[in-house]
């Protein structure tokens, strides 16, 4: 039940606190105020939060260092956390950088590269000739592979 919905069916503040199993003072200030109140969550402290500018600076300069590692080294300043904590934090920081990152496209001038894709089929017949699982298949790309 809602304490303003028992209000406009002419409950009293008492009576709707013994119903709803609230103090009176909760009813009163639900009834006075105009529109609920926003929940904000103020910000929380990690144990982590001294150690991120070390973590950076190792991670910007060797962005492949394994979380074990950077736990180590921050233990051994002082952390008192676990080593999830640690693992948890690097996957999120990894996860920005490769969304940073981006990929490198790699561009060749036509006809100096070709593809080859790998794979097995079923029996195929080639003008009268039986191919069984065939290895690949390699394709030319640019303007020579049109012609």
């Amino acid at each position: 039940m809602d304490i303003k919905v028992l209000k406009a069916q002419g409950y009293s503040q008492r009576a709707v606190a013994k119903k709803l199993g609230v103090h009176r003072e909760t009813v009163r200030r639900v009834w006075d105020e105009g529109e609920p109140r926003k929940y904000r969550r103020g910000p929380r402290v990690s144990k982590l939060d001294g150690f991120k500018e070390h973590l950076l600076s190792r991670l910007g300069s060797h962005p492949g260092l394994r979380a074990t590692r950077l736990y180590r080294e921050i233990r051994g300043r002082g952390f008192v956390g676990g080593y999830e904590t640690v693992k948890r934090w690097c996957r999120s920081w990894r996860r920005e950088h490769r969304a940073r990152e981006g990929t490198v496209r790699f561009e060749t001038s036509p006809g100096l590269q070709a593809q080859a894709d790998w794979g097995e089929t079923r029996d195929v017949r080639f003008a009268q000739a039986l191919s069984r699982n065939d290895p690949g298949l390699l394709t030319k790309r640019g303007p020579a592979a049109l012609g």
